[in-house]
C-alpha cells in the first residue's frame, strides 16, 4: 500500500495549508507527500515539507493516521519550524493557470470549517478531537 504523510503546520493559532486549483476543482491539502521505499514517517515528513514548503521541522509529533483512496496516511503536527514559506521544487515547475499550488495561512478554525479541506477524514478528527492541537 502506498503511504503518504501532512503536516499539520501551525503558528499562532493559524495553520499552513496548500491551496489547490487543479482541472477546475478547488481544494485545501495540508502540506506533504509520498514515503519513498526504505523512508520513515518521520522523514518523509521532515524531507516533503522541506522540498514543498522549504521550511524545515525542529519539532513535530505524532496526531493520528486515516485511510485516504485506499492509502495510509500519517498526520503530524508541526509546532517548530525555521524558514518562510515558499512553494519551490517540483510543485513550482507543475504550475500553471489550470494547475495552482499556493501556500495559504488560515486561522485554525477557519482552515476546519472549509469542506473543501482534504481528506475530510483527517478534517474530521481534528475538529472532533481540537485537544490534539492544544499545543498550538
Amino acid at each position: 500500500m502506498n503511504e503518504r504523510v501532512s503536516g499539520v503546520i501551525v503558528k499562532d493559532g493559524k495553520v499552513l495549508l496548500m491551496h489547490r486549483v487543479r482541472d477546475g476543482r478547488e481544494y485545501f491539502v495540508f502540506p506533504g507527500g509520498k514515503i519513498e521505499k526504505g523512508e520513515s514517517p518521520d522523514a518523509a515528513l521532515r524531507r516533503e515539507i522541506r522540498e514543498e514548503t522549504s521550511l524545515e521541522i525542529s519539532h513535530h509529533t505524532f496526531l493520528f493516521d486515516v485511510e485516504n483512496m485506499g492509502r495510509a496516511e500519517h498526520f503530524f503536527l508541526v509546532d517548530g519550524f525555521s524558514g518562510t514559506p515558499a512553494i519551490i521544487g517540483e510543485e513550482l515547475g507543475r504550475m500553471s493557470p489550470t494547475n495552482v499550488y499556493e501556500l495559504v495561512w488560515f486561522p485554525l478554525r477557519d482552515a476546519l470549517a472549509r469542506e473543501n479541506l482534504v481528506p475530510s477524514e483527517a478534517r474530521m478528527k481534528l475538529l472532533e478531537e481540537p485537544a490534539l492541537l492544544s499545543g498550538s
